[in-house]
């Protein structure tokens, strides 16, 4: 109980500490675009080609402030060919964005942009298939995608960066334990909220929006990043294995 007290009080320092904070809408896409510049020099060890569309973080319609916890990821359009992190700047006075480094690889490369851009700019798949999401293929990627910059050292020189990507860790597994309870052992709501309580990156005022979220997806959703993710993993360790020596991690990742 004093450790968790301890991390708590930490916890809501993060969450207050002017350092995080951002004043206007451009400080927050500067904060996103920060990590992706970091990442760039670093994308032709993992992949096969960069993403043939621009990308970056921009807010979303105001309208949406109070529905969306965070925000979400716009892909490529014929009408708008640029991906696009949409995020919450309803009450940037109480916003931190101390976590926004992992959202930035999450939401945009090497996450879901880089996999949604590769699919948009394909000339073979159909129309179908471009306009097919599936939470698994699609959360899983941008979840495992997210650790490659670990692997690349890109948090080598930021340790508070590479906290809140453990943190961002532990916001999925809250999550899908939070999918679990209420989906399967009947939790309340408010239960659903005490738990999610401690929770280090979604501010106080709007948990219980996320688990009214959760409330009322499909079962399983939240399940679907972590599980995803590791399903990635595992495909990648099953091809290294069978191919020793000659495993290119960039012909993996395009298949």
């Amino acid at each position: 109980d004093k450790a968790l007290a301890v991390e708590g009080k930490y916890f809501a320092k993060l969450l207050t500490d002017p350092r995080w904070k951002s004043a206007t809408p451009q400080e927050v896409s500067a904060r996103f675009q920060q990590p992706l510049d970091r990442m760039k020099p670093h994308l032709s060890r993992f992949f096969e080609a960069p993403p043939s569309t621009p990308y970056g973080a921009e807010p979303q319609p105001a309208e949406y402030n109070d529905v969306l916890v965070n925000g979400r990821y716009q892909w490529p359009t014929v009408t708008d060919p640029r991906g696009a992190y949409l995020f919450n700047a309803g009450d940037l006075a109480t916003t931190s964005w101390f976590w926004a480094t992992p959202l930035a690889y999450h939401e945009l490369v090497p996450g879901h942009h880089l996999q949604l851009d590769r699919i948009y700019a394909s000339q073979t798949l159909s129309p179908y298939r471009k306009s097919l999401a599936l939470s698994g293929t699609v959360e899983g990627w941008a979840e495992y995608a997210r650790r490659l910059p670990i692997e690349a050292g890109v948090y080598d020189d930021d340790p508070m960066g590479r906290y809140a990507d453990r943190l961002m860790d532990r916001r999925m597994a809250m999550m899908a334990v939070a999918d679990t309870g209420m989906h399967v052992h009947g939790w309340s709501l408010d239960k659903a909220v005490e738990y999610f309580s401690t929770n280090a990156i979604t501010k106080p005022t709007q948990q219980r929006r996320a688990m009214l979220g959760i409330a009322t997806e499909y079962p399983a959703f939240l399940l679907s990043y972590w599980a995803g993710g590791e399903e990635y993993a595992r495909l990648k360790r099953v091809c290294r294995d069978l191919a020793g020596p000659g495993f290119d991690v960039r012909q993996f990742h395009e298949t």
